[in-house]
């Protein structure tokens, strides 16, 4: 993603990042930012302090979006299986 992001630079509006840490992300979005391009981490707070306190990037924890890791599940009767 990261060659992919550079490679396309010139056509970008703005960049979205969604990872764990986004460590290997942070150079170049710092780099973006400073250029004035919007960027955004979505992210776990506890993995992304970096971007968490960064002035000029936009921090999104995934615990804050309401429903994010809500998922249906159903009981079929009368076997009571479970299902995803």
């Amino acid at each position: 993603m990261v060659e992919y992001i550079k490679a396309n630079r010139e056509n970008l509006s703005g960049v979205i990042v969604a990872s764990a840490d986004g460590q290997n992300f942070q150079h170049l979005l710092e780099q973006l930012s400073a250029s004035g391009l919007p960027t955004c981490v979505l992210g776990f707070h506890e993995h992304t302090s970096w971007a968490l306190t960064h002035p000029d990037i936009e921090f999104v924890d995934l615990e804050d979006i309401e429903g994010v890791f809500l998922s249906l599940i159903h009981i079929s009767e009368p076997t009571r299986r479970y299902a995803i």
